[in-house]
């Protein structure tokens, strides 16, 4: 389907500002002792267990999301977080009541939640309800949902998957929201495809580890580290290695399990705070999962330029950053020349270039792409000072021009 680029915005990132919601109806009703889910134990966001064994495959074109057997929100697509404005996005973890109040019509679904939710033995098997939500971008639509729950190997009730049908009242808000779409998952899909090319071409140069290094200089042992955008785990495994505490925080499955199986050795031995590493499936702009003052350092290793909104990004870093933290940045200058960094590359792989020419290729074709190009020439050192400045960071602590071969810049700042 080919649509006039009047109405493809930006791309399928797109992010309008958030709805409003009627915060002191929300609190009323989250205070409702009768209201299924409203009062259960906070589930740890970094289980393993909860996370990823009930995790089912999502199809990429169908509005979907999960719940736990508490209500509480697992896991969404991005047809899904699309639709509905990223209103879901930074929820992971909350009761879906946190996100209902989007809805026009929320309080309608709330009363008849208790009516249908009351005894968990007695909750229906499917559940059909409709959503009336006003998008700022795509305009009225009506989501159909089908709610079904889901079990164990043991047949015991384990939570929900929720399926969605959008009905947009204009056409022109359909055609938007699908190329908005195609385009989110295009990018998607070009990182996933990149996945593994990058990391077995950069691992092999002089280049990358020397810029991760540099990133992870100088950090004190014990340190609890946010690795925002960690990617394959590459900066996650050194800082393990060097006695540090990480959480690792990216949005792209492939890359998650790839993390996961290069550091599964920390990843033993007890679950969450008892143990060094911990992985978070979440996006960089929102962390409303992950409570405020809580990080010595926030690593940002090539992850900002590549972000929609890098401004909520380094918003939230100051948030869960402790007083006197620090956040690291690196990534491209707007001089960055890709032939000179792949030259270097290239020069460095030596013996190794022709086993790993096709990685090469790949990830230098990758990096030619519009839908990648566009951000490399993004920001200069000046564009990043006055991001941090704006967010509340005071002072800038390290600054260098040069690294990656010339190509990058690195900053750090202190809260």
């Amino acid at each position: 389907m080919n649509v006039d680029a009047s109405l493809t915005g930006d791309s399928g990132t797109h992010k309008e500002k958030e709805p409003e919601v009627d915060k002191k109806k929300r609190i009323e009703y989250q205070n409702d002792p009768e209201m299924p889910g409203a009062f259960v134990e906070e589930f740890k966001m970094t289980n393993e267990l909860l996370f990823y064994s009930q995790r089912t495959a999502f199809n990429y074109g169908s509005a979907s999301y999960i719940l736990n057997a508490d209500f509480k929100i697992l896991d969404w697509n991005e047809a899904f977080s699309l639709a509905f404005d990223r209103t879901i996005e930074g929820r992971r973890g909350k009761s879906i009541l946190d996100w209902i109040f989007y809805l026009q019509n929320a309080e309608e679904i709330i009363r008849e939640s208790k009516k249908r939710f009351i005894n968990p033995e007695k909750y229906p098997m499917v559940d059909l309800e409709d959503f009336y939500y006003n998008s700022l971008r795509y305009g009225s639509v009506v989501a159909h949902k089908i709610a079904s729950q889901v079990h164990d190997e043991t047949g015991k009730y384990i939570g929900w998957v929720i399926t969605v049908d959008l009905d947009f009242k204009e056409c022109r808000g359909s055609m938007l929201y699908f190329q908005d779409l195609k385009n989110s998952l295009e990018e998607s899909m070009i990182w996933t495809d990149y996945t593994l090319s990058y990391d077995r071409l950069l691992e092999s140069t002089n280049t990358y580890p020397e810029l991760i290094n540099m990133m992870i200089d100088k950090i004190p042992d014990n340190s609890y580290v946010l690795d925002l955008g960690a990617g394959t785990g590459n900066s996650t495994k050194r800082l393990l290695g060097l006695n540090k505490k990480v959480l690792a925080v990216d949005s792209n499955d492939a890359m998650l399990n790839i993390l996961r199986n290069k550091c599964s050795d920390y990843l033993t031995g007890g679950l969450d705070q008892e143990r060094p590493l911990n992985v978070l499936k979440q996006n960089c702009e929102n962390l409303a999962a992950i409570e405020s003052d809580q990080f010595d350092v926030v690593l940002l290793v090539n992850v900002l330029y590549t972000l929609m909104n890098p401004e909520a990004c380094l918003k939230e870093a100051f948030r869960v950053l402790k007083s006197g933290g620090e956040v690291r940045i690196s990534g491209p200058k707007k001089d960055t020349n890709l032939e000179t960094l792949f030259s270097s590359f290239k020069s460095e792989l030596k013996d190794q270039f022709e086993s790993l020419r096709d990685d090469y290729d790949r990830v230098y074709e990758l990096h030619k792409r519009e839908i990648m190009k566009k951000n490399l020439h993004r920001f200069d050192i000046d564009d990043i000072r006055v991001m941090l400045k704006k967010v509340g960071f005071e002072a800038i602590s390290y600054l260098k021009e040069d690294a990656y071969a010339g190509q990058a810049m690195i900053i750090f700042a202190k809260k």
